[in-house]
């Protein structure tokens, strides 16, 4: 097929698969604009466009003469992810500007069709320049065939850009489950690279993936963690330790966790205690919860409520009448869930809580107790279990409180449920669900149409309803500078965002609407993550909140690093109006979130929030 683009009059053909370029400078430099981007009419057009899935529309925009347009169109399909684009994308791989074969790279990483990969290794041997040939690398990852990774294998680290292409391309494929020994025996070796980022990309797939057979570079990663300098590379190590489940792993870990100073890292050593026996990590955890710093004392917590839950002694429902703090309370009722004899204090907090986490958590703990393990126990302890658990969960579907419903749908689907029995009559079920509000309670109205159509026998997931989106409100993007900042105060200090408005304007917008009309403000932390996030912004304040619309995924290749401000979703193109707040690199969200904004001031702050914080109020700056 023969292609052709007109770039500055100049007529370029080129065979589908050929990859050699020039490079060029770009038109249009977005750093020009006085404001942002999108004083540019014809980018609103390529975003709107992007923005109401109009896949056709859109292609016609991949041969415009100026290249500015054509890497905002290769763009769009990243977040629109439609296969359908693949071969006009693929054209593009041969475009004579940088700036577009990366997008047109990036974008068909997005899409992650196998269909793909044979063009992108053609790509790779070809191209020249060494960030758009590591954004290939990292492509093929996301495509991920074993002829991929073989690619990726043998590639020569000799710069910068292409050993970070390599590393997150080894990284997404392993998202996929697309492992070898080979690709693994690569990852160590990069470990030894001077550059702290590919030490980090390394560090974070040693660290993540569980399936991987560490145990011949034992001494590698010991040696590295000892020397190594950047904490996140240790944190991620210490990960990858814990699953040695060897007592010279462990010897070292304890050893480790009281000589480092960085609370992260010691987060990680703990976590990784759940992997041996109680009586060999004691002393550690007991020592964690004398820390003054919460996250270690919140993971240790953790750590012995999910794996040494037969070590907690029977008097902490004792507790909760001295937690004023509902989600702490939440969060102590949770961890009750192994013992049945506290059933009827923890069915009271469930029936009588006004606070809708405490409510919720409540009954994660009671449906926790319904756990095979924990059943027999269960149904020795509770008179009439079965019946009351039927109770429950009626309450809870009846209530058309979105949380409780989403969790008691998905409980009824478990395999050691008699759910037919427990709940014989389900119109109740159908009664619920007609009177859900979509899109804002779509993970439950989701939960439940599901959890019917099992009831009824059906095989096949009922259709859910498609949303509504409001347009992009331009109106607002044209009044922000493209490096806009907003202020979070806080009762710890103060956070400062800068807003990425060339890059998800749509997301900008709804923020930048909210902030103004107050919303956030008095919003609280309502889950915070030790080393991956804070998150909030929930009207309800337990996570199941939302607006009366949703927005759709804007994904670009902005990487989540320590800082990244995200929209949290149920989904694809279900963003609202939660937003959460990275701790340190976590990659697994890059192109699955939209990244809307950066902490450029008060990342010190974000370290030190704790469940239940408030946001006191947030502004934007300038305005």
């Amino acid at each position: 097929m023969i292609v052709r683009f007109f770039t500055v009059g100049f007529f370029i053909f080129g065979f589908l698969f050929s990859c050699q370029h020039h490079s060029s400078s770009l038109e249009n430099s977005t750093d020009s604009w006085a404001k942002n981007r999108f004083v540019d009419p014809k980018f609103r057009q390529i975003y709107d466009l992007q923005d109401q899935r109009k896949t056709q529309e859109l292609l016609t925009f991949l041969r415009d003469d100026k290249s500015d347009y054509r890497a905002a169109t290769a763009l769009a399909f990243a977040s629109l992810q439609d296969s359908t684009a693949i071969p006009e994308l693929l054209k593009l791989t041969q475009d004579i500007s940088d700036e577009v074969r990366e997008a047109a790279a990036f974008a068909l990483g997005q899409i992650g069709s196998i269909s793909a990969t044979k063009d992108l290794i053609k790509c790779a041997q070809t191209e020249i320049n060494v960030k758009v040939k590591a954004q290939i690398l990292e492509a093929m990852g996301k495509c991920a065939t074993q002829e991929t990774l073989d690619f990726l294998i043998g590639q020569s680290c000799d710069t910068l850009p292409v050993c970070l292409g390599q590393g997150r391309g080894f990284y997404r494929a392993g998202l996929k489950g697309v492992f070898t020994e080979k690709a693994t025996q690569k990852v160590v070796s990069l470990l030894q690279h001077p550059e702290s980022e590919v030490r980090e990309i390394a560090g974070l797939y040693l660290g993540r993936f569980a399936d991987l057979n560490l145990a011949t570079y034992q001494q590698d990663i010991q040696n590295q963690f000892s020397k190594e300098q950047n904490p996140t590379v240790r944190m991620n190590l210490a990960q990858a330790l814990g699953r040695m489940k060897n007592p010279e792993a462990l010897s070292f870990l304890k050893e480790k966790y009281t000589q480092e100073e960085n609370y992260m890292v010691k987060v990680n050593i703990l976590r990784s205690l759940a992997n041996y026996e109680f009586n060999q990590v004691k002393d550690i955890l007991e020592s964690a919860s004398l820390e003054k710093n919460m996250h270690l004392i919140l993971t240790a917590q953790h750590v012995l409520g999910s794996k040494f839950k037969d070590q907690k002694p029977l008097n902490q429902i004792e507790k909760i009448d001295n937690l004023p703090n509902p989600y702490q309370l939440g969060d102590l009722l949770k961890t009750l869930s192994d013992q049945p004899a506290l059933f009827p204090q923890i069915k009271n907090y469930f029936f009588k809580a006004k606070h809708a986490y405490v409510r919720t958590s409540a009954l994660e703990a009671l449906l926790q107790m319904y756990q095979a393990k924990n059943l027999e126990a269960l149904q020795k302890t509770v008179a009439d279990a079965e019946k009351q658990y039927a109770a429950i969960l009626q309450k809870a579907i009846e209530s058309q409180d979105i949380a409780l419903i989403y969790h008691a749908a998905i409980f009824l689907r478990e395999p050691q449920v008699k759910a037919r029995a427990m709940s014989p009559d389900i119109d109740f079920m159908k009664k619920t669900l007609t009177m859900l509000q979509l899109p804002r309670d779509i993970e439950a109205y989701q939960e439940l149409q599901k959890t019917i159509d099992y009831l009824e026998g059906r095989k096949t997931q009922t259709e859910f309803p498609k949303t509504t989106e409001p347009p992009i409100d331009w109106q607002i993007i044209r009044t922000l500078d493209q490096n806009q900042k907003v202020l979070i105060q806080t009762s710890l200090g103060n956070i400062t965002l800068q807003l990425k408005v060339n890059e998800a304007p749509g997301s900008v917008a709804t923020f930048v609407k909210l902030v103004k009309e107050g919303f956030y403000d008095k919003k609280t932390f309502h889950r915070i993550v030790p080393n991956f996030v804070v998150q909030g912004g929930c009207p309800r304040g337990d996570g199941f909140g939302g607006l009366d619309y949703t927005i759709r995924s804007e994904f670009t290749p902005l990487l989540y690093k320590a800082g990244s401000v995200g929209l949290a979703s149920a989904g694809k193109d279900t963003e609202s109006c939660q937003f959460f707040i990275t701790h340190t690199a976590t990659p697994h969200l890059d192109g699955r979130y939209t990244i809307f904004a950066e902490v450029v001031e008060g990342m010190d702050v974000v370290h030190r929030i704790q469940i239940g914080d408030m946001m006191e109020e947030v502004e934007l700056l300038g305005d």
